[in-house]
């Protein structure tokens, strides 16, 4: 939230390049104090900021996201981790989104893949139910994940 007596055009027109998933509200109020009467109000000024409709591309391949990757341990890492993902059931498919990759079980997500230059980010659900973001680097942090995500097979098939 930011709160300012006002907002440049150039700002606003900056908020219109962000992610059509994010949702983006300006409210205008103007004070008005009235010296005759001693009276003071507040204006609602409607605004409205329209974000500009994404163009969708060709994603990636696989290949492309992972020469991303600089470094060549974390690249070997973030290969296996969808190797192993699509050993682990029949049921599992990995759908390919714009920054990466979306692996499902049974139709859930069951975690996005999606890589950064020094590592590879998991996002997946956590001990609790919450989503949670992942940085893999090492065999550690990759084994902790892989475990994470044959624990939510298990929870899928439990509540199926």
């Amino acid at each position: 939230m930011l709160i300012a007596p006002s907002f440049s055009p150039i700002m606003i027109n900056r908020c219109r390049w962000l992610n059509p998933d994010i949702q983006i509200s300006l409210f205008v109020y103007q004070y008005i104090s009235f010296s005759a009467n001693k009276e003071d109000t507040l204006v609602f000024i409607p605004q409205e900021i329209s974000v500009r409709p994404t163009v969708l591309t060709k994603a990636p391949e696989l290949t492309e996201l992972l020469t991303y990757i600089n470094k060549e341990s974390v690249r070997e890492i973030a290969k296996r981790l969808l190797d192993e993902a699509k050993s682990l059931s029949k049921d599992i498919t990995i759908d390919p989104l714009q920054w990466g990759k979306s692996i499902k079980y049974k139709g859930n997500v069951l975690f996005y893949w999606q890589p950064r230059q020094a590592f590879i980010r998991i996002s997946t659900l956590n001990e609790d139910g919450e989503w949670t973001g992942f940085n893999i680097e090492t065999e550690d942090e990759y084994s902790k994940v892989i475990e994470q995500i044959k624990s939510n097979i298990k929870k899928y098939d439990k509540n199926a």
